[in-house]
């Protein structure tokens, strides 16, 4: 490394530092307001604890007793400034609470049940971006041709079919005509059991299939636009074959194809996990999240939110820090 490399990787340490520090700003700034909702709305866990104590025949006394015991025991009834402070440690120390419906330490949960979700969102994330974006530069290359109108016919068609429609046609059409099971996930076992394992290929299927079609029409589009540049034209007159002539373009498309990825990972996952998830009974994240929903679980909605939104935080992060790794002309 000469003294010219060292005096850059130095100066970018301080851009380095401030895209760092702008994301734990971030998620400071939500775990803030996250906290503010808690304490300026009602929790509606002090209705049920009210019904409960009336449905066991207490009166208004012994209503309010109970609903003072439940404040008390979860940090609710003290000073706001202390209980800020409470809630800001307990954040960073990931001392999410326990569940009230589970009974478990909410950030254990989230680990057991993460793999669950992992499992098919990897898969299924590495095959869109292949075939999408392998499948929109032949289209592109053909352009106007009745491979291109294909593809995007299929993409098309992909875009507007619903995932939980899709879901259960591959439960009660493809799963059963391949011998596939596709349900009753075990959590007895762990996730990478044999029986789950094959579980998985639908699943990852109906995730692939939305995210496939946005690479598809991505790689397409910005294929086509640069295959009208200057440089393109270039490397034809001088000869250069097609696959040279794709690793060019594509190093040039890198940049908004990463944007326009990012962008559609972020949608697709948060809706698609509750989907997916429900119709294939995954006991993954989203089932975990809709769960304490349904339960008016508040620490493991909490948790369950946070987690979405260090991933959100992390994806910008990552995405900043590609950017100048794909194309050296974009400054960190």
């Amino acid at each position: 490394m000469n003294v010219r490399d060292v005096t850059v990787t130095m100066a970018d340490w301080p851009r380095t530092a401030a895209r760092l520090g702008f994301a734990f700003f971030t998620v400071y700034l939500v775990v803030s307001l996250t906290f503010a909702v808690v304490v300026l709305t009602n929790d509606p866990n002090v209705a049920a604890v009210r019904w409960g104590v009336a449905a066991g025949g207490g009166d208004a006394a012994a209503q309010q007793a109970a609903v003072d015991a439940y404040r008390e025991a979860r940090n609710l009834d003290g000073p706001v400034l202390d209980r800020y402070v409470q809630w800001m440690t307990n954040v960073l120390t990931l001392n999410w609470g326990h569940s009230h419906n589970l009974g478990a330490p909410v950030t254990t949960l989230i680990a057991e049940r993460a793999p669950y979700t992992l499992l098919y969102l990897v898969p299924g994330v590495l095959a869109s971006v292949a075939v999408g974006v392998s499948g929109g530069v032949v289209a592109a290359f053909r352009h106007n041709s009745l491979v291109d109108r294909a593809v995007t016919l299929l993409a098309y068609l992909a875009f507007g079919i619903p995932s939980f429609w899709l879901a259960l046609v591959f439960i009660v059409v493809v799963g059963p005509a391949l011998g596939w099971e596709s349900t009753e996930f075990s959590l007895a076992d762990g996730a990478l059991t044999e029986q789950n394992l094959r579980r998985y290929l639908l699943p990852t299927a109906v995730f692939a299939t939305g995210l496939t079609a946005g690479q598809l029409q991505h790689a397409r589009s910005q294929t086509v636009i640069h295959l009208n540049a200057t440089f393109v034209r270039l490397l034809r007159a001088m000869g250069v074959g097609p696959r040279r002539t794709v690793k060019h373009v594509l190093r040039n498309a890198a940049v908004p194809l990463l944007t326009l990825f990012f962008s559609d990972l972020l949608g697709i996952v948060v809706v698609s996990v509750y989907v997916i998830e429900y119709v294939f009974g995954i006991p993954g994240l989203g089932t975990l999240s809709y769960d304490a929903i349904f339960n008016r679980d508040l620490p493991l909605l909490l948790g369950t939110t946070f987690l979405v939104v260090l991933v959100g935080v992390a994806s910008n992060l990552l995405q900043d820090m590609v950017y100048p790794l794909v194309d050296p002309r974009i400054e960190e």
